[in-house]
């Protein structure tokens, strides 16, 4: 399970196995993953050296440091929302 501390103090946790898919921008930094609870951004100098961590399954959080992760957020699936 990866943990997402999103900018707005929130956390999805999301297991490995409910991903469905990602899409990585390098011009805009930016690392789009596509999972049951929606599509969570991570944006940020690092968010390529995150997605290599994740794809191994090395990774258990991530959270904006405003340095290397600039920003975490999630889009819910409509149908779903926060409680």
């Amino acid at each position: 399970m990866v943990r997402f501390w999103t900018d707005d103090g929130n956390c999805f946790g999301v297991p490995f196995h409910q991903v469905i898919a990602v899409n990585y921008s390098p011009r805009a930094q930016t690392l789009l993953i596509h999972c049951s609870v929606g599509s969570i951004l991570v944006t940020g100098p690092k968010a390529e050296a995150f997605l290599e961590r994740f794809c191994e399954h090395k990774v258990a959080l991530v959270k904006a440091d405003g340095k290397d992760i600039l920003r975490v957020s999630v889009a819910h699936q409509q149908g779903k929302s926060e409680e």
